[in-house]
């Protein structure tokens, strides 16, 4: 019976595991500086599977990430004057987000959520 019951939810865990989508939230305070967190969790800007490392500019924050995406959708932004935003299907694109805010002293934000999934997200 246990068999039974582990090769029923296996797949189901798999596919959640492959296809669950991930919400990052990139974040600039003249407190804390440009922060990147990944569902929930504080990861670096810059993933570690690049050689190099990002450029520091002033009250400029991005954070480029080695993910593979078939959508991913801006859910939310505050105080941004200038925004990249770019994701892709191939092994050569990868997960870039970067904004701009006025001032140093104000506080930038961009929350994106993405999915590995074919279904399209929606807000």
């Amino acid at each position: 019976m246990k068999k039974l019951s582990v090769l029923f939810f296996l797949p189901l865990l798999c596919y959640t595991y492959i296809y669950a989508n991930d919400t990052y939230i990139l974040t600039y305070s003249k407190e804390q500086n440009c922060t990147l967190t990944k569902n929930g969790k504080k990861i670096p800007l810059f993933d570690k599977r690049f050689d190099s490392k990002p450029p520091k500019n002033g009250y400029t924050c991005s954070a480029v990430q080695k993910e593979k995406y078939n959508d991913c959708i801006i859910l939310k932004k505050k105080n941004i004057t200038a925004q990249i935003f770019a994701y892709g299907t191939y092994e050569r694109t990868n997960l870039v987000m970067a904004f701009k805010t006025a001032t140093p002293y104000t506080k930038g934000m961009m929350k994106v959520e993405c999915t590995k999934s074919l279904k399209k997200l929606s807000k």
